[in-house]
């Protein structure tokens, strides 16, 4: 049975697509429609055998496809590859939106309830103030006892800490110490720095490093503590689901979830969609909670 599913947002004007789909439903009935978020909904169409028939409407739709609209064969491995690998995904900024679902996840497995977090410090990696991770940094500053900034623009970031002592009342912490501005910290979040200038800091042997950059860290020897190199997720849609194996599922949660330029805004979303951390992945592969509760002490300053 050969398959096809469209993913697209429905409209009020009559498409050609949408007269398709009401004449196959009139005349065949063989077309499901699931709805699979807000306006989203999934069309699979059953029992078109013809490959031919298959091939006229993907070079029909490939010619006259809207924006809202995607189509999938689902037994045209190519195709699908071919329609997902196109896309342009930001890893990155998925990844920087995700920050308080990691913390969270990371307290769970270590048997700590989230408000924990409020007792530790956080350390920002960072060397561009871009808008984007302005408001990173923005929306911890009243998730954390104290938020501390690593970076070479120390004039940049400097004039970025007055700004919240005068308008927010919070103090922010600027450094750029190689050997001490990191060598006690817990949670450390980088943000935008490369391996290479990361490596020249000294790092708490014990820390967790969550990295936002989708550049592979290097662990450094002696180093036992927690690094978080990507995630696993749930939460997807049923489209995202055929795609498991060909694609990370990162990389399918990342490439359908609709970026805004509001932080906060990205976060409230990635909630609604029910999205959830299915696993932590490291240098090495998956982290195991083992190894989370291994630095439990370290990581709330309790013992175990």
């Amino acid at each position: 049975m050969q398959n096809i599913y469209i993913q697209g947002k429905k409209n009020e004007k009559t498409t050609w697509w949408q007269n398709f789909i009401n004449f196959v439903q009139q005349k065949l009935n063989r077309i499901k429609i699931e709805k699979i978020g807000d306006n989203n909904y999934l069309y699979i169409v059953s029992n078109l055998y013809h490959k031919n028939t298959l091939k006229k409407l993907e070079k029909k739709i490939q010619k006259k496809q809207e924006k809202e609209v995607q189509l999938i064969f689902s037994k045209e491995a190519a195709f699908l590859k071919k329609q997902w690998k196109g896309r342009t995904v930001n890893l990155e900024a998925f990844k920087k939106i995700s920050l308080p679902f990691l913390l969270e996840y990371i307290l769970e497995q270590i048997q700590e309830k989230p408000q924990t977090l409020l007792l530790q410090d956080i350390y920002f990696c960072v060397k561009n103030l871009n808008e984007e991770n302005k408001q990173v940094i923005e929306y911890f500053l009243e998730k954390v006892k104290t938020v501390n900034i690593v970076t070479t623009e120390l004039k940049s970031f400097q004039k970025f800490e007055e700004k919240c002592g005068q308008e927010k009342g919070i103090w922010i912490t600027v450094s750029n110490n190689k050997r001490k501005s990191l060598n006690k910290a817990t949670w450390i979040v980088n943000l935008d720095f490369s391996a290479q200038e990361l490596e020249t800091y000294q790092i708490h042997r014990q820390a967790v490093i969550i990295n936002c950059t989708e550049e592979k860290m290097k662990k450094e020897k002696g180093f036992e503590g927690i690094m978080v190199q990507s995630f696993d997720v749930n939460g997807y849609s049923s489209i995202c689901k055929m795609l498991e194996g060909a694609f990370t599922s990162i990389t399918l949660m990342a490439s359908q979830f609709p970026l805004t330029l509001d932080y906060e805004e990205n976060v409230r979303k990635l909630k609604q969609m029910g999205v959830n951390i299915r696993n932590l992945i490291g240098i090495n592969g998956i982290i195991h909670q083992k190894e989370l509760l291994n630095a439990k002490k370290f990581l709330t300053n309790k013992n175990i």
